[in-house]
């Protein structure tokens, strides 16, 4: 077995089981792709390290990190997808968590605004012979609406606000995972479609300080994707704005823990 091979094993051994990753499909897929195509060749020997990597160029406009395993296992976990899902993998950077979710929907639409991310994503899913993921790039906060509306969306990145773009692309039971960020407080989250309803419900802790970082009970809230920040006010600060409602939608009143909102955000 082969250096990376045994990397790999241990990764899902000690990052993505102990995360209470129950779902063997994920399992399986993990234990399958070769992770280090999807990471800049001088970072190879930590591809699957416990943290998030740095993918982006140095001249990139901004910042963009390939989420830590265990992670992206749990966020993919709480899709709870089908074999027929289709599915928008949004911030999909290099394509690794575009692999993953390969192995379990029909289909994955890799979005990226990164043209530099996006190019590497195909010569990479190509190296890993994945053929049902389709990369495109565009705006973010818009999705792409060509192949939706989508039975799953996964945001890979910490945003403060979930644009209604995003939402409005899911089919009626669709879900969407992201991390959403308050202050230094990470929740992976997960909302779910009930016709013009958006039930919201946190999944799990996705914060841990740098004193805990073997621990697998939490992450460091991987960085915010600069072009889902919410917009700065007068001071210059970037505001965290709440998910608010339109008129046209109507609350509805369900059991806890989740809660029903709207969304009418644009960023």
């Amino acid at each position: 077995m082969g250096s990376f091979e045994v990397q790999r094993k241990n990764m899902v051994d000690n990052q993505v089981r102990p995360s209470d990753v129950t779902d063997r499909r994920i399992v399986r897929a993990m234990l399958d792709i070769p992770r280090e195509l999807f990471v800049p060749e001088e970072l190879q020997s930590l591809a699957y390290s416990d943290q998030e990597l740095r993918v982006s160029s140095a001249g990139a406009a901004s910042a963009r990190y390939l989420a830590p395993p265990g992670l992206l296992a749990k966020m993919v976990q709480g899709l709870e997808l089908g074999d027929d899902d289709i599915v928008l993998h949004v911030g999909s950077g290099t394509g690794y968590g575009s692999a993953v979710l390969s192995k379990i929907a029909k289909k994955v639409v890799a979005l990226d605004d990164d043209p530099d991310l996006a190019a590497r994503a195909q010569q990479a899913l190509a190296g890993a012979h994945i053929g049902n993921v389709q990369v495109v790039t565009g705006d973010l906060t818009q999705g792409h609406g060509d192949e939706g509306p989508y039975d799953a969306i996964l945001i890979e990145g910490s945003v403060a606000t979930i644009p209604a773009g995003l939402l409005d692309q899911l089919k009626d039971g669709g879900r969407l995972v992201a991390v959403l960020t308050r202050g230094t407080v990470g929740k992976a989250t997960r909302w779910v479609r009930n016709g013009s309803n958006f039930g919201e419900q946190p999944l799990f802790d996705a914060t841990r300080s740098s004193s805990v970082r073997s621990s697998p009970t939490g992450w460091r809230s991987i960085p915010m994707i600069a072009s889902l920040k919410p917009p700065p006010d007068r001071s210059g600060r970037h505001q965290v704005s709440a998910i608010t409602p339109k008129p046209s939608r109507q609350l509805l009143s369900v059991r806890a823990p989740i809660i029903l909102l709207q969304a009418s955000v644009g960023l």
